[in-house]
This record gives structure tokens, sequence and C-alpha cells, in this order.
């Protein structure tokens, strides 16, 4: 039987992996987090750029 000291010690190793565990998982949360802003701001510049051609093309059908 495991004495006091090798119980504790065993469950201070398995705090500290899942606390480890938990920051990559923050960090991955994070970045992904980030990404997605990205992809926002990408999504809304195309989104754009297509209003204003539509706009541009059907202003030259409009003086035809």
């Amino acid at each position: 039987m495991a004495n006091n000291g090798d119980t504790e010690s065993g469950i201070q190793k398995l705090i500290n992996k899942v606390l480890s565990e938990r920051k990559l998982w923050e960090q991955r949360r994070s970045e992904a987090e980030e990404r997605i802003k990205v992809l926002d701001a990408k999504l809304e510049a195309y989104q754009t750029t297509l209003k204003n051609h539509w706009e541009s093309v059907n202003g030259k059908e409009q003086r035809k």
C-alpha cells in the first residue's frame, strides 16, 4: 500500500497534468477565436467588394 507522501505526490502530478492540458486548450481556443476574427474580416471585405461590384454593374446598365 502506498504511503501518504506517494498519494499526495500522485495527486499533485495529476493536478499539474490537468492544469497543463487546460492551458493548452485555452491557448487553442484563443488561437481559434483569432482565426475566426480574421475570417470574419475577410468575409466582410469580400461581401463589400461583391456589393460594390454589383452596384457598379447595375449603375452601368441603367446608364445605357
